[in-house]
Parts: structure tokens; C-alpha cells; sequence
């Protein structure tokens, strides 16, 4: 035995291999860039566990729960989240290939390795933990499509995909998918127990079971209906990278199963899963008014699913050596770091006028001030005293000791000054990148003084919700109500 096949005697190595060097990429991330999502999750977990100031109410709990935990820590807690979250991944996706290719002849540790060399494209890398939950929220899910396929109680893992990322939502009606009722009902079951502390807390907090879930739609879609882009192709190719020869090869194979075999067989049953995934996702992203990139990165996942299935397809006809396989895999995996590495390191201009806001606020002595800005999580994770500007009149702000902040040439949905209207206000301090606005003399004595925000979004959450169903938009309010105890 030669020292390769002494190291891989378990067909762990290719895994461990990518693993660590996609959890080095995502570490390198967080470290070189202040995410405005991940740090509102941050913000979030210290107002529920150390006495912070700042909580967005439209934020799902798992990430601020786990994160709660392992800032026990400190700082290097936010880089334990990162790694706990890429374990997981590995984990779900490693027993998710065991289901779903379970009836392909290929050595089960080869297909393990292909699938999550496909699940970790440059897409999934930029945004995996960028933010701060997308890869999370999809190995619970990744391990709910596991349960599901072997026909057992998974809405438990749904739930928690659902409460690290709403959009899960979505997915809901596969609990519906089983043979036995019995299953089907402990599955809708085991969603609304798991569910049900985080919607009390929003009851008790709110006023609401759902506020959180509503506020969340206010923000990203109600509210932003003004702002509608176009189905966003670039990105959906972006989600497929360079796997296309191979994504497309997948496709053919499966729709040739679906057409020479019984549909109920379990490998078509698999096929067409997948294949209402895709759909399922596009039609998500097709009705989001502001079609960010990284709002298709749940496509990942069916894209690795069938760029594996046409590998499998030419290696089944084929006698490639199985180290060779694994090798072709980890250096490609090495050109994608690569030049994600190099993508992140040039793009990476955009953090230093927070933090060289952040250093003026000190050296003022204005960290007990409310200061005011379109950016205001980067800074409140920073200072702690940076608030929204939002639709707060400008002047009436500054009369009553407030202080503004805004940043050049970085603009936001919530920009309330223009490049023009500066000279219309008093500035205290301006640099190449920022400005500040405030009365003259204002200290931490004078001014405004920040305090805990952690309001709701919007108030009237039933209402919005039932505007959303149209003609029986008055018997979701009626429900709504009833579900509150607003009889």
C-alpha cells in the first residue's frame, strides 16, 4: 500500500482537502470585508445575549442564536460561526450524496467528492457566509431533502432552514410528500414546534407571532415594488459557472430517465425533485423586486446536482483511475480559490471609509451621540451609536443635536442627501470619503444621546399580510387576527 492509499484508506481526504481550503476562502472573506448582513446578525446575538443596543426585527433568530453562542469568545467567535457553518455544510452535503446517488455505480467516496467539489463553485464561495446565513440555511435544507428522500421526519430540518433564511418558505409543501400520512402530519408538526419559541417572541416582543416573517417581506419586496429590475440572467450563469458542459449532460440524462423509465421509479423521483427545485428558485427570483446575485444561491445546489450526474454519466463509460479524478478535482478547486482569492483582494475598497469613520467618531469624542446614516449597521457595529436616517427630516434631525454621516459616492435605497444639497447643511468634519453634519460645538455632552433600537419594522402586520392575497385578502386578515388573539 503506497503512502496515498494509506492516507485515503477512508476516502476522506479529497473532502477534508476542499473543506478546509473553502473554509480558509470564507475566513479570508470575513476578514478583509465588514458584510452588512453578517454584522446585523452580530448586532443582533449581542442584544439578545450581551446587552446590545441594536436589533433589526425582520432578521430570522438561528444565526443570531448560534452566533450568541460563540461570541462567548469574542471576536474570533464570528470566525468559529464561519467554520461551524462550513462543517455543517460538509456534513449535509456528504449524507445528501449518499441519497441521492445511491443507485449510480460509482464508488460512494468518488461521488461524495464530485458532488461537493460541484456544491463549492466560485458562486457558492462568494456568497456562502458573505452575509452571514445563506450556506447555513442550505445545509439544513440539503439535510431535509436527505430525510425526505429516505421517507422520514424531516420538518424539523426545514424549520431551521426557514428560521436562518425565510425564503425557505417556499419549500414547505415538499412536507407534503410522503406516503405515510402519519409522517406528513409529524413533519408539519415538528415545523411549527420547532418554530414556535421564535414566534412567541415575536408575539410578546411585537405583538405579532409573524413579525418578524412580515417585516422581512415589507422590507425586501412590499417596499421595494418601485424598484423592479429585470429577471437578472448574468446571474443564473454566474450560478452555473463553468460547470455548463456538464450541468446540461446532467439535464439530458435525467429527462431520458423520466422518458424510458416509470416516473415513480426512485432515481426519477429524485430527478423530477430537483428539476421542481430549479423552477421553484427562478420563479422566487423572478418576483423579487431588486435581483441581487446572491439571491440565487440556493440554484447551487440543484446545479451540483445534476453537473454530478453528468460526470457520473462519462465516467460510468469510461476506466479514468480514481486518483487521477480526485487530483483533476482538487487543482481545479485550486484555480477557483485562486482567482476568487484575487476577485476578493481587488474588490476590497470598500471598508475603509467605515473604519476611518469610525476612528473620527473616537477621536471627537462623540461615542454617546446618536449619529444618523444610510449606512448605519457597518458603523453600528463599529461604534454602536449609528442609527438609520431613513425618512427622519434632515434639519429637524440636526436641530435637535443629531449628527449625520453620510459617504461619497456610495449610494443606498435610503440616501436622504444628495452630492448637491451639502453645502445646505453645517458640516463638522469632511474627508475624501464622508461627512459629517452637526451643529457647531456638539460633544457628548450636547448632543442627542443614542439609545436601544430595536423596534419593528412596520406596525400594521396583519393588514400588510393579508394585502398580499388579493380577493381573500379579508379572510387572511380575519385568520391573522384570530392567530394574534385580536378578536
Amino acid at each position: 500500500m503506497n503512502l496515498w492509499d494509506k492516507i485515503n484508506r477512508k476516502g476522506n481526504l479529497p473532502l477534508l482537502v476542499l473543506f478546509v481550503l473553502s473554509s480558509a476562502f470564507m475566513i479570508y472573506q470575513h476578514k478583509i470585508n465588514l458584510s452588512w448582513d453578517f454584522s446585523s446578525y452580530v448586532l443582533g446575538a449581542k442584544y439578545l445575549f450581551y446587552n446590545g443596543s441594536y436589533f433589526e426585527s425582520y432578521r430570522p433568530i438561528v444565526p443570531e442564536i448560534l452566533l450568541g453562542f460563540f461570541l462567548l469568545v469574542g471576536v474570533a467567535g464570528e470566525y468559529l460561526y464561519i467554520i461551524f457553518s462550513s462543517a455543517l455544510f460538509l456534513f449535509a452535503n456528504v449524507v445528501l450524496a449518499d441519497s441521492v446517488f445511491s443507485e449510480s455505480k460509482i464508488n460512494k467516496d468518488i461521488k461524495r467528492a464530485i458532488f461537493y467539489f460541484f456544491s463549492l463553485s466560485a458562486f457558492f464561495l462568494a456568497y456562502a457566509t458573505f452575509a452571514g446565513s445563506e450556506m447555513l440555511a442550505l445545509a439544513f435544507f440539503e439535510l431535509f431533502l436527505c430525510y425526505l428522500i429516505r421517507g422520514k421526519i424531516s420538518g424539523h430540518f426545514l424549520a431551521l432552514a426557514f428560521l436562518t433564511r425565510y425564503s425557505f418558505i417556499l419549500f414547505a409543501p415538499l412536507m407534503l410528500f410522503n406516503k405515510s400520512f402519519k409522517i406528513v402530519i409529524k413533519n408539519l408538526g415538528l415545523f411549527l414546534l420547532v418554530s414556535l419559541p421564535w414566534l412567541l417572541f415575536n408575539y410578546f416582543k411585537f405583538g405579532n407571532l409573524f413579525a418578524s416573517v412580515i417585516d422581512s417581506y415589507a422590507m425586501n419586496v412590499l417596499y421595494r415594488g418601485h424598484l423592479i429590475e429585470p429577471f437578472n440572467f448574468s446571474a443564473v450563469l454566474q450560478a452555473i459557472s463553468w460547470f455548463w458542459p456538464f450541468l446540461i449532460l446532467g439535464f439530458v440524462m435525467a429527462g431520458l430517465s423520466l422518458y424510458r423509465h416509470k416516473w415513480k421509479e426512485k432515481n426519477n423521483l429524485i430527478n423530477l425533485l430537483f428539476l421542481v427545485l430549479v423552477l421553484l428558485i427562478l420563479f422566487d427570483f423572478s418576483g423579487i423586486p431588486i435581483k441581487l446575485d446572491r439571491y440565487l444561491f440556493n440554484l447551487s445546489l440543484p446545479v451540483a446536482f445534476f453537473s454530478s450526474l453528468g460526470v457520473f454519466f462519462i465516467l460510468e463509460r469510461t476506466k479514468l483511475n480514481s486518483r487521477k479524478i480526485i487530483s483533476c478535482l482538487v487543482g481545479l478547486f485550486l484555480i477557483t480559490l485562486v482567482f476568487s482569492v484575487v476577485f476578493e483582494y481587488r474588490t476590497n475598497n470598500y471598508d475603509t471609509m467605515f473604519y476611518g469613520a469610525a476612528r473620527e467618531i473616537e477621536k471627537r469624542g462623540l461615542s454617546n451621540c446618536e449619529i444618523l446614516s444610510p449606512h448605519w449597521v457597518p458603523m453600528h457595529y463599529l461604534t454602536g451609536n449609528v442609527y438609520p436616517l431613513g425618512d427622519k427630516g434632515v434639519l429637524e434631525s440636526l436641530r435637535s443635536g443629531k449628527i449625520i454621516l453620510v459617504f461619497k459616492n456610495v449610494s443606498t435605497v435610503d440616501d436622504a442627501i444628495t452630492s448637491t444639497q451639502y453645502p445646505d447643511y453645517p458640516i463638522m468634519h469632511e474627508s475624501g470619503q464622508y461627512l459629517f453634519f452637526g451643529k457647531e460645538g456638539l460633544n457628548n455632552d450636547t448632543c442627542a444621546k443614542k439609545y436601544v433600537s430595536d423596534e419593528s419594522y412596520i406596525r400594521n402586520h396583519c393588514e400588510v399580510l393579508s394585502a398580499k392575497f388579493g380577493v381573500i385578502n379579508g379572510f387572511v386578515l380575519r385568520v391573522c387576527n384570530i392567530a394574534n388573539f385580536n378578536l
